[in-house]
């Protein structure tokens, strides 16, 4: 999994397999073109609990804002 570096502003492949994909910042990648690769980070693993203001992604946890539960285990 791939994501863009900080630094890396959102961009638009113009040539290729990958002509017309867009990779904007945030959102997380299973594949991406080779001549860019050093624009990402290699080998992202998304958390399963994203702090609060982290964006969510499809890839990475789902609906629930984005927000911590508290879960109790009864023994």
């Amino acid at each position: 999994m791939y994501r863009l570096k900080p630094n890396v502003p959102d961009f638009e492949v113009v040539d290729g397999p990958y002509a017309g994909r867009k990779y904007t910042s945030g959102q997380i990648y299973n594949e991406i073109p080779a001549e860019e690769r050093h624009k990402f980070d290699p080998e992202f693993t998304p958390s399963l609990f994203p702090s609060e203001g982290e964006p969510l992604s499809p890839a990475g946890g789902g609906a629930g804002g984005g927000k911590k539960k508290k879960v109790e285990v009864n023994q």
